[in-house]
């Protein structure tokens, strides 16, 4: 193996608390969208979780392949700008010896600052947390991460009007309200 592939090679821990459900005090069992058991399954998937406040907005578990389908309805201008925010301001490199100097078998090098702006989420009154899972561990690689409410939004005002009301219909039929003024949007990440 390289050394550039050893430095990339992701590796897990259980899924810290931070990741639960804040309703059931558990892990996130079932995909939002086909209900899979995620644990069971044995396959990866996505966890994200929204918070005002320091308060719960809200969390789900989305295996890959309904992430994928979610992601495949986007337009294709939409994904490359997103793709392109990412190159922009994200400095994997940086980030990734950080977190290799304050690693100490926590999640929290992750996930105390924002990914995009490197602000820390302890003064943010918005930010989303982004971890990819497989059974009971959490995979530790460029994910998990936080990401600040400005830079959620910074992404969203780069997306089409199409990809928008994709995001806002896929949060009113799994969240009960389309994405508003007090409801994070989901991002396609």
């Amino acid at each position: 193996m390289s050394e550039e592939e050893e430095e990339n090679e992701a590796f897990t821990i259980p899924v810290p608390e931070l990741f639960w459900s804040f309703e059931t005090e558990a892990p996130i069992r079932k995909c939002l969208v086909c209900e899979k058991d995620l644990i069971e399954s044995g396959e990866q998937y996505l966890i994200e979780k929204a918070f005002s406040k320091n308060e719960v907005v809200f969390e789900y578990g989305l295996c890959l392949a309904c992430h994928s389908c979610m992601v495949g309805e986007l337009s294709e201008n939409s994904l490359k700008l997103i793709r392109n925010y990412y190159e922009e301001h994200v400095q994997l490199d940086k980030r990734r010896e950080r977190i290799n100097e304050e690693f100490e078998g926590s999640v929290l090098p992750w996930v105390t600052r924002c990914v995009f702006t490197d602000k820390p989420v302890v003064e943010m009154d918005e930010y989303q947390i982004l971890g990819m899972c497989q059974g009971e561990d959490l995979v530790l690689c460029d994910l998990p991460h936080a990401i600040s409410g400005e830079a959620v939004e910074q992404i969203i005002n780069l997306l089409s009007d199409k990809t928008k009301g994709i995001l806002d219909d896929f949060t009113g039929k799994h969240f009960g309200a389309p994405t508003g003024a007090d409801l994070p949007k989901i991002l396609p990440l």
